[in-house]
């Protein structure tokens, strides 16, 4: 589920066919700023993620999913977070002053109101898993976020904490590097704060395109050797178009090399 909480870019289709932006249906979705002003991050402008019908609502499109479609898993990716200058609506705050006897500090990162939204990320990614092995007892939950300390202090979200605590069944951390030492360095820095037990549930998401450069062959085939000798449980390569690309010649590359 590539779009997540991200309200600009889904669409519903009303009662005459159709199709309109969710926001447009559903202004009271909107993740706000301290101004009022709907969230934009990265280009793109959020749902609440804190929001009890944005959480029913794509907790329900995980469930579609789940029960109608002959799936082995399903992921969610890093849109699947709450940025940081969010979740200044009436129902949010409110919720958050019943929790904590406090209004939000002045600045968007004070540690109490990024814990009690992480919190709140982190308790519907685990009752969206729960719900999920209730249906298929078997399929995998897995979330894509993006690497430590970013997704925790900018996104609120705590992946280490839903391995650890296993609310997911894989993990596939976006760790796009386009050289070997800050490829190392992002991995170790990412997996010093797991179970060493867990390791074999993390899938390093690597991309073979970044900012319209193709990552080097001998780069590529480096990161999945780390990635290896690290005890993970495979590597995720983003994205398909560069794997296919010149006649197929990194997937052969992987494949000779032992590697795939």
């Amino acid at each position: 589920i590539s779009l997540g909480l991200v309200g600009s870019e889904m669409c519903i289709r009303d009662r005459v066919g159709a199709p309109r932006g969710l926001l447009d249906a559903k202004p009271e979705w909107a993740a706000r700023d301290r101004r009022g002003q709907v969230v934009e991050d990265g280009g793109l402008r959020w749902l609440n993620g804190l929001h009890p019908e944005v959480q029913a609502f794509l907790g329900e499109l995980v469930l579609e999913i789940v029960e109608h479609y002959g799936v082995d898993g399903v992921q969610g990716d890093d849109h699947m977070s709450i940025p940081r200058a969010g979740s200044h609506d009436a129902i949010t705050l409110a919720r958050y002053r019943q929790a904590t006897g406090h209004t939000p500090a002045a600045r968007d990162d004070d540690p109490r109101w990024s814990r009690f939204r992480s919190e709140e990320l982190s308790r519907w990614v685990h009752e969206t898993g729960e719900r999920v092995h209730r249906v298929r007892p078997d399929l995998l939950w897995c979330l894509s976020p993006c690497p430590l300390p970013t997704g925790l202090t900018q996104l609120m979200q705590d992946s280490t904490g839903w391995l650890n605590n296993g609310s997911v069944d894989l993990l596939l951390p976006q760790l796009y590097r386009n050289s070997v030492a800050a490829y190392r360095q992002v991995l170790e820095g990412n997996l010093r704060p797991l179970a060493r037990e867990r390791r074999r549930q993390v899938v390093a998401g690597l991309t073979l395109r970044a900012n319209g450069q193709d990552l080097e062959e001998a780069t590529l085939l480096e990161m999945v050797r780390l990635s290896r000798k690290a005890g993970l449980g495979g590597v995720a390569l983003f994205h398909h178009t560069p794997l296919m690309e010149g006649n197929l010649h990194i997937a052969r590359a992987l494949l000779e090399r032992g590697l795939a």
